[in-house]
């Protein structure tokens, strides 16, 4: 079987059960507002995208807003909420030399009509904000989807990508 980091294990059915999360969005944002954020290089180095959605909520931190969208989808799809993960990169990062190798995206979530931020805990009412100030590098189901199943591999992954935008748009 395929791995896959956003399974609605029996953990997290019962987790929703137990923290009485109700069934909508909203309700999921606010049961994520009490996962902490962790800020260590090392560790976000080690975990990016190397956990399910159940070992994150059993450690009980994310490394950022891969992590917080992992937890949103498996979430969702454990209330049978059909939604989708959208990764992007920033324009001004894009735009900028092929040096600048700090790399800043991020993950959002689609619900029907709705682009949701887990990690900011946003709702934008039109998806197409994304638009302005971030290039979409993916939507599919998981990260995994497309080959970002780790730090080193992402980093490759947005490096090619950044260069490969920039002979697009003659950068």
């Amino acid at each position: 079987m395929k791995r896959t980091l956003i399974e609605p294990t029996k953990y997290i059915k019962e987790l929703i059960k137990r923290e009485n999360v109700g069934k909508g969005v909203v309700d999921i944002l606010k049961f994520q507002n009490s996962i902490k954020l962790v800020d260590k290089h090392e560790l976000i180095n080690k975990l990016f995208n190397q956990r399910t959605a159940e070992e994150i909520l059993k450690d009980g931190f994310v490394t950022g807003c891969t992590d917080d969208a992992i937890v949103f989808l498996a979430l969702l799809k454990a209330l049978g909420v059909e939604a989708v993960y959208v990764e992007s990169l920033e324009k001004s990062w894009l735009d900028a030399p092929m040096n600048e190798q700090m790399i800043r995206g991020h993950a959002f979530v689609k619900v029907g009509e709705l682009l949701i931020d887990p990690q900011r805990k946003v709702i934008y009412i039109d998806p197409n904000w994304i638009k302005n100030r971030y290039v979409i590098y993916a939507e599919g189901t998981e990260p995994y989807e497309f080959g970002l199943t780790g730090f080193r591999e992402m980093v490759q992954k947005f490096m090619d990508f950044k260069e490969s935008y920039k002979q697009n748009n003659n950068n």
